[in-house]
């Protein structure tokens, strides 16, 4: 085969290899005609499969087979040969090329390898056996860690790539090399606080919980077999003593020539003991180990010499406070509490007082982090109080959230001020006033009902005017702080009438330039983004921007600025001129604020987006990935974060916008579902996510899908983002391509109405949003009233298309002359509409976008279909569903009228 030919055998094989191997053979019966040469391969290929359970991934793997002469006792010279024997850099075992020996243990030696057969050319660990690798007790210890890999999926798990048996009987474990150090003397050597070394054995305890759903437990967990990599994840090792928590009889891992299978030190009671263990021994050994990184030593460390003494310790469970094992003051305070807590309940004597699960460990961690109240704390007065915030969830939650974005407003406008007497006199002011807004939280309010954030919030700015008009500069940072706290609520309504009269006083009282008027200034310019008013954002990021460069602003602030111009130029469709502006948007927030700073993470999204629309797609997907990662360390590794689920949204159009349209659907489904549990399902953040999921739905072919998202987009930000004509232009249009694939086309037609008008106000006559828009009507209201449209429509099109200079984008002049081919074939002129589909797939140099290629030729088929060239139309046809298909499977409206006009071709070429 050729290589064209190999690729889609490839493909197709994938496909078949995800059915249910009793639903391959309709599937295979199904594939289209142009299939054909290939069906009898591609079934050899089904029928020679192995014939075990499909859903077991071990099915593919070898056996590991040992000496029986030598378990009984014969050993030969290999198995009395030295750990490591014959083996040196260069030599090869199996497919792999050892490269130098990376660590050693009681059974084996791991090697750095590379695979040398042509195949995968990655580093990989190696484990082999020692010379006595031949006995029973060490090949079922390989063959239990191979299968228990196997069955490991995690992101914190290193995975197992590859096993095997050498010609000589040597087994093999090819595993996923990790770059890293131990995770010990990685928060060491990085110098992390406590905060993030509790986020780091967080992740540990996620992993493990993970492995204990698989059935599966460590039992030898400690900081040698926990590598973190530079970026700080989390990789554990080695489940070579691990135990299925299903399997029946004895434990044969249990011991290993004579002595323990595990680690003394961060054994568990039961462990130490020999009394049959379950899940609390790896929660436990997830204490020592947090113990340890919080204090510096093991909570053991004066018995470790001596055997019995360590496990006479163990035993009688005599685990010291770890607060009380720090001499430093502030990291005993830090300790005291909480985490005193968390790590004595983990290392509890008998396993039923423990965690009951590592998630239930991770999940206590998750709570310190967050600065709610761990589980495990006793309920004495203050966690009386915290059940009092879980009976008023609602209300104390968002009242919270109000005074959490107020506090935080806050201290960027204290910053602002100097620290002289009167200023913080007025600081303290400031602080007062912040109190009794969150006095309002009471359980009910006078009406009777619960108020909410966005109550509380708005009934503060009523009383600014009222207590302070006689004070400026404290008015001014007071509407400043309710403002910034509403407008992160996504209350623009709210939030604009504050900032406008910050904006009002600021210049009034202390000057264009104050870094409180460019505060307020920097708000305004973000709600004329919001709002849809490109020519006033352009206007004021003109005279700001310098300001904010020579003026001693907040660096955040500096950040933010740059960050909307590159928004601008992707607004006024200059894409190409976005790049750089974010570019250095994210460059000076690493320079000042650090890799983690929320405004870094933003910085990166936003240089993301610029790549998606300058439609550099390798550039946005790494970005992208960049962008999430940072944002998940900033926010300590929650995904529901809002600014995690805005990396999450923008990654995934990254990815389906670069062609893994899959999973670019489920990333941004999965932040839309994310968005509706955290701000409800009519949030504006549901709004814009189910808009992005329109356009890459109708790439796959899912028009119900499709519809109905861009309905739900639709409804949800006409009723929180009306006034921002940018955003109801989009989704309007949306709306309409969605309707369009549907073959509902009077419906298409007057959504397209209202995003032309949309769009028409917001950019312009001439952009391409606009431009675009104007042509997908067209295309509606032919193919909705045929020729009694098509010449009022000709004309709409002959306008549009004197704008398409070769300067604009090879897909909309393509769609250009795609819409006049539709004109002219339901005026009856299909030997013009001929040419004009033929030019506009040779606009269109390539198969990028597909479905757009696969439209053109369904058209162009139908046109020489009108003409009586019969053979012609089906062999064009033909082509069309099969680029169809290779899209995805689904029966769309534009599949059953291809396929239609196929027929007919067919029929009549017979005749």
């Amino acid at each position: 085969m050729d290589a064209r030919e190999l690729a889609t055998l490839s493909r197709l094989l994938d496909e078949a290899l995800d059915l249910h191997p009793d639903d391959r053979e309709s599937w295979l019966a199904a594939l289209g005609h142009e299939y054909e040469p290939m069906k009898p391969r591609l079934r050899r290929l089904l029928d020679e499969l192995p014939t075990l359970d499909e859903s077991s991934p071990l099915n593919t793997l070898p056996r590991f087979v040992f000496d029986e002469a030598a378990e009984d006792g014969e050993d030969d010279e290999d198995d009395r040969a030295p750990a490591g024997e014959a083996l040196a850099p260069g030599a090869v075992v199996g497919p792999y090329q050892l490269l130098g020996p990376l660590a050693e243990g009681g059974m084996g030696t791991v090697w750095l390898a590379t695979r040398v057969d042509g195949l995968l050319k990655r580093p990989v660990a190696l484990k082999l056996p020692h010379g006595s690798w031949r006995r029973a007790e060490l090949a079922a210890r390989m063959a239990r860690e191979r299968d228990i890999l196997a069955s490991l999926t995690h992101p914190h798990i290193a995975r197992l790539y590859d096993a095997g048996v050498t010609a000589d009987g040597r087994p093999y474990l090819a595993i996923e090399h990790v770059e890293g150090r131990p995770i010990d003397e990685y928060c060491r050597t990085a110098g992390l606080d406590v905060r993030a070394r509790v986020a780091l054995v967080r992740q540990v305890a996620q992993a493990v919980a993970y492995a204990h759903a698989a059935l599966v437990v460590h039992r030898d967990l400690k900081p040698a077999n926990i590598l973190v990599t530079a970026d700080g994840q989390v990789q554990l090792l080695d489940f070579g003593v691990a135990k299925l928590l299903d399997e029946a009889g004895a434990d044969p891992t249990a011991t290993l020539a004579g002595g323990p299978a595990f680690t003394p030190a961060y054994a568990a009671p039961e462990q130490v003991a020999g009394a049959p263990i379950g899940i609390g021994a790896d929660v436990y050994a997830i204490g020592v180990i947090l113990f340890e990184l919080l204090t510096g030593a093991r909570p053991y460390q004066k018995n470790e010499d001596s055997w019995r003494q360590l496990a006479a310790a163990i035993v009688e469970a005599r685990v010291p406070v770890p607060s009380t094992t720090v001499t430093d003051p502030r990291l005993r305070k830090t300790l005291r509490g909480d985490l005193d807590t968390i790590v004595l309940k983990a290392m509890r004597q008998r396993p039923e007082e423990r965690y009951a699960t590592a998630d239930a460990l991770a999940d206590d961690l998750e709570r310190y982090l967050d600065g709610r109240p761990v589980r495990a704390r006793p309920e004495k007065t203050m966690y009386l109080v915290a059940k009092f915030v879980r009976r008023h969830r609602a209300l104390v939650g968002a009242s919270v959230a109000a005074l959490l974005a107020i506090v935080i407003g806050a201290g960027v406008a204290v910053w602002q001020l100097s620290v002289a007497r009167d200023e913080r006199a007025r600081a303290d002011e400031v602080k007062s006033f912040i109190a009794s807004i969150f006095e309002q939280a009471t359980p009910y309010g006078a009406d009777g009902t619960n108020p909410t954030a966005r109550d509380l919030l708005r009934e503060a700015a009523g009383r600014i005017d009222g207590q302070f008009m006689n004070r400026p500069a404290l008015r001014m940072e007071l509407l400043l702080v309710v403002a910034g706290s509403l407008l992160q609520q996504q209350d623009l309504d709210g939030g604009e009438p504050l900032v406008d009269e910050a904006v009002r006083v600021g210049r009034a009282h202390l000057g264009d330039t104050h870094p409180m008027t460019l505060h307020a200034r920097l708000l305004q310019a973000q709600l004329h983004r919001h709002r849809g008013r490109t020519d006033a954002l352009s206007a004021e990021l003109e005279a700001l921007v310098p300001a904010m460069r020579t003026t001693p602003v907040p660096d955040e602030q500096l950040v933010e600025a740059l960050k909307l111009i590159a928004h601008l130029e992707i607004d006024r469709g200059r894409y190409a001129e976005a790049v750089p502006a974010a570019i250095e948007a994210e460059r000076e927030a690493l320079a000042r604020l650090g890799e983690q700073h929320v405004e870094t993470v933003s910085a990166s999204l936003v240089l993301t987006l610029s790549h998606v629309y300058a439609r550099k797609f390798d550039l946005a997907v790494t970005a992208g990935e960049q962008a999430l990662r940072r944002a998940r360390l900033a926010y300590n590794g929650n995904d529901r974060h809002p600014a995690v689920l805005d990396a999450l949204s923008i990654y995934g159009r990254a990815l389906a916008s670069g062609g893994d349209v899959a999973r670019g659907i489920e990333v941004l489904s999965t932040a839309r579902d994310h968005a509706a549990e955290l701000f409800g399902p009519n949030s504006l953040m549901v709004g814009f996510q189910s808009q992005n999921l329109v356009r890459y739905r109708l790439d796959i072919g899912d028009v119900a899908g499709a519809v109905a998202d861009s309905e739900r987009a639709v409804t949800v930000l006409s009723a929180v983002a009306g006034t921002d004509l940018n955003a109801m232009a989009s989704a309007h249009r949306a709306h309409g391509a969605a309707l369009l694939a549907a073959h509902r086309f009077d419906e298409a037609a007057a959504a397209l109405d209202r995003a032309v008008d949309a769009a028409r106000q917001a950019v312009g006559d001439t952009h391409d949003i606009t431009l675009g828009i104007g042509l997908d009507r067209a295309a509606a209201r032919v193919l909705a009233n045929g020729a009694r449209a098509a010449s009022a429509v000709q004309r709409d099109v002959a306008s549009i298309r004197e704008q398409l200079t070769p300067t604009r984008s090879a897909a909309l002049r393509a769609r250009g002359l795609h819409v006049l081919g539709l004109v002219q074939l339901a005026s009856g002129r299909p030997s013009e509409a001929e040419a004009s589909f033929t030019e506009a797939l040779a606009v269109l140099t390539n198969n990028r976008p597909a479905r757009q290629r696969m439209q053109i030729l369904a058209a162009l088929g139908q046109s020489q279909l009108s003409q009586g060239r019969y053979r012609e139309a089906a062999a064009t046809l033909t082509d069309a569903l099969a680029l169809h298909d290779q899209l995805d499977r689904h029966e769309t409206p534009d599949r059953r009228a291809a396929d239609e006009a196929l027929r007919r071709a067919q029929a009549a070429a017979r005749r």
